[in-house]
């Protein structure tokens, strides 16, 4: 877990650079002690995502729940022999790298999770980018689900000649994700359409 969220997560806290400020890029470094050492064993298969909330705690979004495929043959192995077992879907920290709460999806959650983010009011909201995944869903910071945005595999047709924008469809959305880790506003909640949204 710490290899995958360490050098995400160092560029998060240490603030944002922008591509042509190289100055700013150099000032990032890794902590190779944060986070702690997981509870229970815990491993994580991929991290999908990340993001920093009001109180700079650090919630990572793990595939852990997701398919067998997200994790390594020895992963695998040592889940059945008892040696190890999967982390929660979702994961916060505090500051110093202490796991200070987890939780699972509940509902219907989308096939392949892409993306999380942390609004104003501290609510938790996760998209997938899976090639069915037609959902946003908003939890509270607990994991109790608060709402869900859209109908899981209804989604979009999108063009041929696809620009990554939202389809033709019937307003379904189609493979939501985060793209921006920024607040736009209070009461507004901003999401790409698809893995290529520019």
């Amino acid at each position: 877990m710490a290899a995958a969220v360490a050098p995400a997560v160092a560029a998060l806290m240490g603030g944002t650079a922008d591509a042509e400020d190289d100055d700013k890029s150099k000032g990032f470094k890794v902590d190779p002690n944060w986070p702690k050492a997981l509870p229970d064993r815990w491993i994580t298969a991929e991290v999908a995502g990340n993001a920093v909330d009001s109180k700079d705690h650090i919630w990572a979004l793990t595939r852990s729940r997701a398919t067998p495929d997200n994790f390594t043959e020895k992963e695998r192995r040592m889940v059945r022999e008892g040696r190890a077992q999967r982390s929660p879907t979702v994961i916060e920290f505090d500051k110093s790298g202490e796991v200070v709460n987890s939780w699972n999806l509940s509902g219907t959650p989308p096939d392949n999770m892409h993306g999380i983010f942390v609004d104003y009011q501290s609510y938790v909201w996760i998209g997938g980018n899976g090639g069915n995944d037609s959902i946003v869903q908003k939890y509270d910071r607990n994991g109790t689900l608060q709402r869900q945005i859209g109908v899981q595999h209804m989604r979009d047709r999108l063009p041929a000649r696809s620009s990554g924008l939202a389809g033709e469809g019937a307003g379904h959305l189609w493979r939501p994700g985060w793209r921006s880790r920024r607040a736009r506003g209070q009461g507004t909640v901003w999401s790409c359409a698809g893995a290529t949204s520019r």
